[in-house]
């Protein structure tokens, strides 16, 4: 496929090719709105779901053109601004960004958050949030008497500080009597490639990596998974087995309005970061989008968050009769 503007290199044209492959952006003439729910949130925290080396933690912010016709997206708590773009796009792209132009007739679109101060001191904000949690007791406290703890996390895919999270949050695990051997840290990779060593060395941070063990989550391997039933709909349940068998259950995650689950982070990072290919498929699929409770930046009615009784003509998983009950955690 070739896009418009002579100003493309061949590199460029090629990267532009993949993110269009990929379904990331391109939005047909007159489909605003439309644009807006696919693009999952703001293009400067856009998460792209390249299973190659699209998708990076950190990159430049992408400098959108000149704007008309500003308007809110009417998304309770969310600040975004939906600009009308001139024929040049700007799009994040490893650790910069590439340009591309749209072909005759067709108009773009780009979402980008307003602009807000950053935290002064994120590991201080980080200690405090651990300390005085939002709801439950402490994380020190949820880990007493556990034997294991599993903790999720964001792959390179993600713009989530997980080097600047996980180092207080494990030493709370440890301050709960978990030994260091007994935690294990499992990459929400979804469908998505496994992170190489120098990836996670990078966003794990290289003493955690040395100290703990990290896993890639596999979704088709089927020994390392639990089906756990059915939500509604009779979406299939069928999550990873460490997380599932850990006395403690831990997710971190980034928060940001989901075109799908509602809400990304928190129990999406579980849910669906490390569940198999069906249950990926059930929650990404077109009846998922059509459902009238599917909304971005909604939970209320969204079908992934309500269980569905299983059956008794259900089997129960082989596992679930001999798995300890796990403690769930998550900020």
């Amino acid at each position: 496929m070739r896009l418009g503007g002579d100003a493309l290199t061949s590199v460029e044209q090629a990267a532009i090719d993949r993110v269009i492959a990929n379904g990331v952006i391109v939005a047909a003439a007159g489909l605003i709105q439309a644009a807006a729910a696919l693009a999952g949130g703001p293009v400067a925290h856009r998460s792209w779901d390249d299973p190659g080396a699209l998708g990076q933690r950190r990159g430049p912010r992408p400098t959108p053109g000149p704007s008309a016709n500003a308007g809110g997206l009417g998304i309770p708590g969310w600040g975004a601004t939906l600009c009308s773009m001139t024929r040049v796009f700007r799009v994040p792209l490893g650790a910069g960004e590439v340009a591309f132009a749209l072909p005759e007739g067709m108009r773009g679109t780009s979402v980008t958050a307003r602009p807000a101060e950053p935290l002064p001191d994120l590991d201080a904000a980080v200690r405090d949030a651990l300390a005085r949690p939002v709801a439950g007791p402490r994380l020190h406290e949820l880990a007493a008497g556990a034997r294991s703890a599993c903790v999720v996390v964001t792959d390179v895919t993600r713009a989530c500080p997980e080097d600047r999270l996980l180092p207080p949050l494990l030493a709370e695990l440890a301050a709960g009597g978990i030994a260091d051997g007994a935690v294990t840290i499992l990459v929400a990779a979804g469908l998505h490639r496994p992170m190489t060593a120098a990836e996670k060395s990078a966003g794990f941070g290289e003493a955690v990596v040395a100290r703990y063990r990290v896993v890639d989550h596999d979704a088709f391997e089927p020994a390392g998974l639990v089906d756990l039933g059915a939500v509604a709909h009779g979406v299939p349940a069928v999550v990873n087995r460490i997380a599932v068998e850990a006395d403690l259950l831990v997710a971190t995650g980034i928060v940001e309005p989901h075109q799908f689950a509602g809400l990304s982070g928190g129990r999406k990072t579980v849910a669906l970061g490390v569940a198999d290919e069906a249950t990926i498929g059930a929650t990404h699929g077109v009846a998922m989008i059509d459902h009238p409770g599917t909304r971005l930046a909604s939970l209320d009615g969204n079908p992934s968050t309500r269980r569905r009784p299983r059956s008794p003509s259900e089997p129960a998983s082989a596992s679930s009769s001999t798995s300890s009950p796990t403690k769930m955690a998550g900020r």
